[in-house]
C-alpha cells in the first residue's frame, strides 16, 4: 500500500484530496475533444449528466466528452486508494500489472477511460519509485458496440505508446465491434481473443468492464447479455483469470451487481475451486474535472471482483 502523503502530485491534489488525470493523458484528452469537434461540449459537463453512449457516433462523442474524465478517475481512485477502502482491490492491481505477459479482455470499452487511466496511473507510480519497474506486456482486446468509440480508444492508446513504453510498459492492442445482445458476436469475440493470445505465455486473463449498467442496470437489459456474460466466464473458468467491474454508484449499478452473481454464483457451482468473490463495496470521493478546471465533489465508484482461487 502507498501512503496517502507520498501519492503523486500528478494525481492527487493533496490540498483538495481530489484524485487527476495525470498530465500525459489529461493532454490527450484535450487534443481529441478537439478533433472530435466536442470540447465546446465538454465545457457544458455538470458533473451529473449521465450519457451511456451507443452504436452511433454522436452517442459516442456525447459521451467522450461528458464522462470520459469520470470513468477515469473511477479507476485512479481505487488504484490509489487515498482513503484505504479499497486494499485488496489495490493490492491485486499492483501484484497482476507489476511483470510479464498480461492479457486484458476489455468489455463495452467505450473511448477507454478505464483502462487508459490504469495504465497512466502504473506509469506515473512508476516514475516516483513506489513501483518496480520491471518489463510489461499487456495485450488488450476492446469490445464496443460503436465504431467511433473503438476508433477514438485506439487512436488515444496510439498516443500514449511512448509514455508507457518509457516506463516499461509495452501495449498491443486490437478491437472489435461487438453486440453484448448477441451471443453468436460473443462467441467470435472469445475466439478472437484467444486466438490472438494463443503465442503468449499470459500470467493472467483480465477482464474489465467499467459503467456497463447505464445499459444493463436493468432485468430487461440483462437478461439480454445474460448468455454472452455466461459464455464469457465459461470460456474462461479454467483459466488463471480475474474479473473486475467497476460502476457508479447508484441504483442502476447496485441492480448490476446484484444481478452479475446469477453468473458467478453458476461459475462457482461447477468451478468450486476457481472463483470467489473477493469485494463488492461503494465508496465516494472528489475529483479534478480538467475542461472547467475545478474540483467536483460528487463522484462515486461501486466495484465487484471475482478472481481464480489458486489455493
Amino acid at each position: 500500500m502507498i501512503n496517502s502523503n507520498d501519492l503523486p502530485e500528478e494525481l492527487w491534489l493533496h490540498n483538495e484530496q481530489a484524485v487527476k488525470l495525470c498530465t500525459e493523458l489529461e493532454t490527450k484528452y484535450i487534443e481529441h475533444l478537439h478533433k472530435c469537434n466536442a470540447y465546446e461540449l465538454a465545457k457544458t459537463s455538470d458533473g451529473k449528466s449521465h450519457p451511456i453512449g451507443g452504436s452511433g457516433a454522436t452517442e459516442a462523442i456525447e459521451h467522450f466528452a461528458y464522462r470520459f474524465v469520470n470513468s477515469s478517475t473511477r479507476v485512479i481512485h481505487i488504484t490509489l486508494d487515498p482513503d484505504k477502502k479499497f486494499s485488496n482491490i489495490q493490492i491485486d492491481i499492483f501484484s497482476t500489472f507489476s511483470k510479464g505477459n498480461i492479457s486484458i479482455l476489455d468489455l463495452a470499452c467505450g473511448t477507454g477511460g478505464h483502462i487508459l487511466s490504469l495504465l497512466t496511473t502504473l506509469v506515473e507510480l512508476r516514475l516516483k519509485k513506489l513501483l518496480p519497474t520491471l518489463p510489461l506486456n499487456i495485450h488488450i482486446l476492446a469490445a464496443d458496440i460503436s465504431p467511433k468509440a473503438l476508433e477514438i480508444y485506439q487512436s488515444l492508446l496510439h498516443d500514449l505508446e511512448p509514455y508507457l513504453l518509457n516506463a516499461g510498459i509495452r501495449v498491443i492492442y486490437s478491437t472489435y465491434e461487438w453486440d453484448a445482445c448477441s451471443s453468436i458476436q460473443t462467441s467470435s469475440l472469445m475466439d478472437t481473443f484467444f486466438e490472438i493470445t494463443s503465442t503468449i505465455s499470459s500470467n493472467e486473463y483480465y477482464v474489465i468492464t467499467s459503467a456497463f449498467s447505464g445499459f444493463a442496470g436493468n432485468e430487461t437489459n440483462f437478461t439480454r447479455i445474460e448468455r454472452s456474460l455466461q459464455h464469457i466466464t465459461d470460456r474462461l473458468g479454467t483459466k488463471n483469470s480475474t474479473f473486475l467491474w467497476i460502476e457508479p454508484d447508484g441504483k442502476d449499478a447496485k441492480k448490476f451487481l446484484g444481478l452479475l452473481n446469477r453468473i458467478f454464483e453458476n461459475i462457482k457451482d461447477f468451478f468450486v475451486q476457481i472463483f470467489e468473490e473477493r469485494e463488492s463495496i461503494s465508496h465516494t470521493y472528489c475529483w479534478w474535472e480538467p475542461i472547467k478546471k475545478e474540483v467536483i465533489k460528487k463522484g462515486n465508484v461501486s466495484i465487484k471482483l471475482y478472481k481464480r482461487n489458486n489455493e
